[in-house]
């Protein structure tokens, strides 16, 4: 059974253990580096593979960043950013992705039940990853971001209400 909860500082060696395919990687930061520049308005996740009640196996991380609408290019598509969601590499390919991100809209509106709306940016180049998001019920704009570091991205939301 697979798990969405929060982070805990006794995650942090093991998400830094994880880590993304090569190809991924210029779109997704390491752990080390996400969670040495935390901010106040962002909340960190662990994706966990539940085997018992007490044993759990962390396999991958996202964030909810709660500053999101705050920023002028989304302020009109939601109040909630998804960022830096990943399964690590040795887990990927098993619908472990496809499952958390199902899980992405309950999840929300139980955890920030005043939130409409979750959006992200996803990286033209990254077309899986857009039709991932896509298949799990986000929509896409039809705007691009484009003061990305990586280039162009995509406009996604889901609504959570």
């Amino acid at each position: 059974m697979l798990e969405l909860r929060k982070a805990t500082e006794s995650d942090y060696e093991i998400l830094c253990g994880l880590s993304v395919t090569e190809s991924q990687a210029e779109f997704v930061l390491p752990v080390s580096d996400t969670w040495t520049e935390k901010k106040a308005e962002e909340d960190f996740y662990v994706i966990c593979l539940k085997e018992t009640d007490a044993e759990e196996l962390v396999i991958g991380f996202f964030l909810i960043d709660r500053s999101f609408a705050n920023h002028q290019t989304f302020r009109t598509y939601g109040d909630l950013g998804l960022r830096s969601f990943f399964i690590d590499k040795a887990r990927q390919g098993k619908g472990y992705g496809k499952e958390a991100c199902f899980q992405l809209g309950p999840f929300v509106k139980d955890n920030y039940p005043q939130s409409e709306k979750l959006v992200l940016t996803v990286n033209v180049r990254n077309p899986k990853a857009r039709a991932l998001y896509l298949a799990c019920g986000f929509v896409d704009t039809q705007q691009l971001y484009l003061g990305g570091p990586v280039g162009p991205q995509h406009i996604l939301s889901l609504s959570v209400k």
